[in-house]
């Protein structure tokens, strides 16, 4: 979907980062607007970023995989085109995960913000995450009303997420795979708001108005029908508890 409004703004937060050693890799999902011209323009600025295109658009879902996979770094976090993160993101989330090796899953609370960076109010996630008992971390995920999941956007180990099975291409996917983070260690919020989430009219879960179009966004296939959304989930949730082997 086009983004090209925001995306300068993104790639200069990632930028602008007090902690300096790791991995910029862009992946274009196929963007049919200005995208690819701002991309190339960065990565011809700055020889950190690796900029990867795809000559269509494969789905939210396999964009959000095929960034992991072609990054190799020991700590690995995903940024959306419309959002941006404060100078002391990586460097206050790293410091948490290097002094506790019980974290699977650090982020801050996050500010939301309109179409011209203003911001609208501030969001805490309210996952129950620092139990020792992995049914309880799970639990919380299993809520259906459990609102954003801006943790998907925080600091994961590497060979954490690789324990995982990533994100499906199907309507709520993120939060099935925050449930099988959770399982596989604690997940601390940091008070600080390091986080802009931009909410504007053509985010996707604005943008998409039911969820047959939602499913088609994360998939990036066309498809007939939707039945049976939330039993689609919960075999999900059941599959990354198996994966954990708890």
């Amino acid at each position: 979907r086009s983004g090209e409004a925001y995306r300068a703004a993104a790639i200069s937060s990632v930028l602008s980062q007090t902690y300096e050693d790791f991995g910029r890799v862009i992946s274009d999902n196929g963007a049919s607007d200005g995208t690819e011209e701002i991309c190339r323009t960065c990565a011809a600025c700055d020889p950190r970023i690796r900029y990867i295109r795809q000559p269509k658009n494969l789905g939210a879902a396999w964009n959000f995989n095929h960034v992991f996979h072609v990054s190799r770094c020991k700590y690995f976090k995903w940024v959306a085109h419309d959002d941006m993160i404060e100078p002391e993101f990586l460097e206050r989330c790293v410091e948490v995960l290097e002094a506790d090796r019980k974290c699977v899953l650090v982020h801050p609370a996050a500010v939301l913000v309109d179409e011209n960076g203003d911001q609208t109010s501030c969001y805490l996630d309210t996952m129950a995450s620092d139990s020792d008992d992995p049914v309880r971390r799970f639990e919380s995920w299993m809520v259906p009303a459990l609102g954003q999941c801006n943790p998907v956007y925080g600091l994961m180990p590497r060979e954490v997420i690789e324990k995982t099975g990533l994100q499906g291409n199907f309507m709520g996917s993120d939060r099935i795979f925050l449930g099988e983070i959770a399982i596989l260690g604690q997940v601390r919020m940091l008070r600080e708001p390091l986080l802009l989430r931009r909410v504007h009219a053509n985010m996707s879960t604005k943008a998409n108005l039911d969820n047959l179009s939602l499913t088609e966004w994360f998939s990036g296939e066309k498809i007939r029908g939707l039945r049976f959304k939330r039993l689609r989930q919960i075999r999900e949730f059941a599959r990354a508890i198996r994966r954990a082997r708890i």
